[in-house]
């Protein structure tokens, strides 16, 4: 036989710990949630341009919310050297040939082709994206610059 004393304790943990009789109402689980929205990709900019051997052209965009950057560059021969850099601020064409540009990424190789480069949480700025033609022949380059977020 449970003493009185006993069933008075384990009723109080009973009580404290929430279980025991009732609708089970409370304020926690009664909170609406609402769902997280899932990202969007905007294009940026896009188009393209001819590039002279040895060359290289460029354009500013700007971003107005912190997200991913992608940044796809194609080109026309598979052989063809083409570098691809992606450069904080609005870089000149002096900063450029100063070595005064701060580039936050980069591309340096000859393939794969096309060329993907993906920078994660990118600020809202103005940035400068760069193309290079190391080939021994003219190209003609398409780029497409999105932002997810």
């Amino acid at each position: 036989m449970i003493r009185s004393e006993t069933r008075l304790v384990i009723a109080l943990l009973l009580a404290l710990a929430g279980v025991g009789c009732g609708s089970g109402d409370s304020a926690a689980s009664s909170a609406p949630t609402s769902p997280t929205p899932a990202p969007t990709r905007a294009i940026l900019v896009q188009g393209g341009f001819d590039l002279a051997v040895n060359y290289h052209n460029g354009l500013w965009f700007s971003t107005v919310r912190v997200g991913t950057l992608d940044v796809t560059v194609d080109w026309t021969y598979t052989d063809s050297t083409t570098w691809v850099y992606v450069g904080l601020g609005s870089c000149t064409e002096v900063q450029i040939q100063a070595g005064e540009c701060h580039f936050i990424a980069q591309s340096l190789t000859a393939s794969p082709k096309p060329r993907v480069l993906t920078i994660p949480g990118l600020p809202a700025g103005q940035y400068t994206l760069l193309i290079y033609n190391g080939s021994a022949r003219p190209e003609s380059v398409a780029f497409t610059v999105g932002l997810t977020s």
